[in-house]
C-alpha cells in the first residue's frame, strides 16, 4: 500500500499521492458498499428462509392436530368416578354431622345404629352402597 516517508516538497508529487489516497479510498469505501450489500442480501435470505420454517412448522402442528385431536388430557372415567366418590363422601359426612347436632339437640330422636367400616377392595368399593362408601375414610 502507501508508504509514509517525508512529505513531498514537489507540489506535483503531492498532487500524485493525494490522488493516489484518494483512489485507494475510493476503492475500500466500493468494497465496504459491496459488503454492506452482500449483508442485506444474506439477511433477506435468511428472513426468508426463517418464515418458510415458520409455515412449515405451523403446518405440521395443524396436521398433527386434525390427525391426533388437540394435546388435551383426558380424565379416565374410574378417575372421575373416584373424584364423585369423594364429593358423596365428604357430602355425607357434612350430612351425618349436621344429622349428629340436630339429633343431640332434640333428645328424643332415636340414636343410629353403628356401620361397620367396609373392608372390600378398592375396585368393589365402587359398586358399595352409599352407607358403606360414607362410613369409611
Amino acid at each position: 500500500m502507501f508508504v509514509h516517508s517525508a512529505a513531498p516538497q514537489n507540489p506535483v508529487e503531492f498532487q500524485s499521492r493525494l490522488q493516489v489516497v484518494m483512489s485507494l479510498l475510493a476503492a475500500r469505501d466500493a468494497a465496504l458498499e459491496s459488503a454492506r450489500q452482500e449483508r442485506d442480501r444474506l439477511h433477506a435470505e435468511r428472513d426468508a428462509a426463517t418464515a418458510e420454517v415458520e409455515k412449515l412448522q405451523l403446518m405440521i402442528k395443524q396436521l398433527l392436530r386434525s390427525r391426533y385431536g388437540a394435546h388435551s388430557e383426558k380424565l379416565d372415567p374410574d378417575q372421575l368416578q373416584l373424584g364423585l366418590e369423594e364429593v358423596e363422601q365428604s357430602l355425607g359426612t357434612t350430612q351425618a354431622g349436621a344429622e349428629g347436632r340436630s339429633s343431640s339437640m332434640s333428645r328424643t330422636s332415636a340414636v343410629p345404629a353403628a356401620v361397620a367400616p367396609c373392608t372390600s377392595s378398592a375396585r368393589t368399593l365402587r359398586r358399595c352402597s352409599t352407607s358403606c362408601r360414607r362410613s369409611t375414610g
